[in-house]
């Protein structure tokens, strides 16, 4: 399937690579998978012109810093937080598993945190 060049974007609606480089949608999934990608999408052109990839970055940055902070102190006090501490990550790995979904799809998902 083609499509024109000159518009900017493919079928799907995601704008296409560039030489070597990613789409919109997986540079958003791809900024997910820790914060170091999330940082250079941020740093780096063209990644951090594209208003979807940013978000997603900054989304990703926040998730990741909340997951850090919540897991460390649900660590550092008593034993009845162990107990949470399991169903905490599980719930982290849910919000981060659907964020990542849903860049892919290329939907402007919020998490509501």
């Amino acid at each position: 399937m083609e499509y024109n060049t000159t518009e900017g974007t493919n079928p799907t609606g995601a704008s296409p690579a560039g030489a070597g480089g990613l789409s919109e949608h997986t540079a958003a999934a791809v900024a997910y998978l820790t914060i170091i990608p999330a940082i250079i999408f941020l740093l780096v052109a063209p990644y951090n012109r594209m208003p979807f990839v940013r978000f997603h970055a900054m989304q990703s940055l926040g998730l990741g810093l909340l997951w850090i902070v919540v897991l460390s102190v649900l660590s550092a006090i008593t034993i009845i937080c162990w107990i949470i501490l399991p169903f905490a990550e599980l719930a982290f790995l849910a919000m981060w598993a659907y964020t990542v979904l849903q860049a892919c799809k290329g939907n402007w998902f919020k998490l509501p945190i």
